[in-house]
């Protein structure tokens, strides 16, 4: 299960790097 957590983690961040970048929004 600690690996989900993981996973999820990682795709938050590269969620927030794309927001950042202005490709979401």
């Amino acid at each position: 299960m600690p690996k989900d957590a993981e996973l999820l983690s990682l795709k938050w961040v590269f969620v927030y790097k794309f927001d950042d970048d202005g490709y979401l929004i």
